[in-house]
């Protein structure tokens, strides 16, 4: 999607990224197999809107955020979904999803989700739909028979979805460019 003509480029590829940090991704989790014990990162890719996501092996899905200020040009690694809270308990060590991309922008998703196109017209910032292939005991999907593409939807985290503050945050967030 870099030499795309439907969007205009990120903010994030414009500016100059002259200082590399190592950021940490999710933390292993304890109560799992030792296999498990070190987290690696499986996907990264870009949204149709030019985000840039990443996917890692707990399942945790991360969006790269801008400081947009003058002042503190911070990148932040947002966490916006967790796939294995999606699966069921006991199937949670085998399991796994198989991202194939992430759809952020309103036209893409209201053509996915038509159920949910009340929701979507007022509260279009910060929506989005990750799709992934659901892998039975595999970490990769299987060839035959053809699988079946999952469209999972997530929300920026906000404070308290039913409070005077996350309207606050909503409108702030729509005035920032994500």
């Amino acid at each position: 999607m870099l030499g795309s003509n439907r969007t205009a480029a990120p903010l994030w590829m414009k500016s100059s990224l002259s200082i590399w940090q190592h950021l940490p991704l999710s933390p292993p989790l304890k109560h799992t197999s030792l296999d498990t014990s070190v987290v690696r990162l499986t996907w990264f890719g870009f949204s149709d809107t030019g985000g840039l996501f990443t996917y890692d092996s707990n399942g945790v899905v991360r969006r790269l955020i801008h400081g947009r200020s003058q002042r503190h040009p911070e990148f932040h690694w947002v966490p916006i979904c967790d796939t294995r809270s999606l699966l069921k308990q006991n199937n949670r060590r085998t399991d796994n999803y198989f991202v194939i991309g992430v759809l952020e922008s309103c036209e893409s998703v209201e053509n996915l989700s038509s159920e949910n196109k009340k929701d979507l017209k007022s509260n279009v910032v910060g929506f989005g739909q990750l799709q992934a292939i659901y892998c039975k005991a595999s970490k990769w999907p299987r060839v035959f028979p053809r699988p079946v593409v999952s469209n999972i939807s997530f929300r920026l985290p906000l404070c308290s979805m039913n409070t005077d503050q996350s309207d606050l945050e909503v409108s702030f967030t729509s005035t920032c460019e994500l």
